[in-house]
């Protein structure tokens, strides 16, 4: 009598599982439709709010002052699902200045193949802030790195986030690695 007890809350458990999947795989549907919308528009990257003086210059911490935290989380973000999705490596997407209409066709190129199939866990390094709005409204994490030298910011970012390579948006050109 105590075995069907035990089975009863496997199959319950078994059920809840496959319902966390799919309504995940629905929810990434949602959201990544809702994003491709949103890059469609011509004034994605228009936010109006008075942020001051342009990005200054970003200064890295020297890299004996980070070894010892602990990595933080890179997140899938919410327009892609995986079953566990911290298994997969994190990659860096350096994000240069481009015109809105380029910036908007690269991103959703990239995002677009994050959705179908996800490849990794993504942290977009942004020269300006321009992008930063729309990318965290989907779950997605930015750096503001500036316009500091990438082998730095990449060293930095390779300990607090255990970012393995960095590519760049445009191409997908390798331009760091670990």
């Amino acid at each position: 009598m105590t075995d069907r007890p035990n089975t009863e809350m496997l199959a319950l458990l078994r059920q809840a599982g496959v319902e966390r999947d799919a309504m995940g795989r629905r929810l990434s549907r949602y959201e990544f439709q809702a994003l491709r919308d949103e890059l469609r528009l011509p004034d994605v990257f228009g936010f109006n709010a008075d942020l001051g003086e342009a990005l200054g210059q970003v200064r890295w911490p020297a890299k004996a002052n980070i070894s010892r935290l602990p990595a933080l989380p890179v997140p899938l973000g919410r327009i892609a699902w995986a079953k566990r999705a911290e298994d997969l490596p994190v990659v860096g997407i350096l994000v240069e200045e481009l015109p809105d209409a380029a910036l908007a066709e690269a991103l959703l190129a990239l995002l677009t193949e994050h959705h179908r199939a996800p490849f990794a866990r993504l942290l977009f390094l942004c020269r300006t802030l321009r992008p930063v709005h729309v990318l965290a409204r989907y779950g997605l994490l930015c750096e503001a790195v500036g316009h500091a030298p990438l082998p730095v910011v990449a060293a930095s970012l390779a300990l607090r986030y255990q970012v393995g390579e960095v590519r760049a948006l445009t191409d997908g050109k390798r331009l760091w690695r670990t």
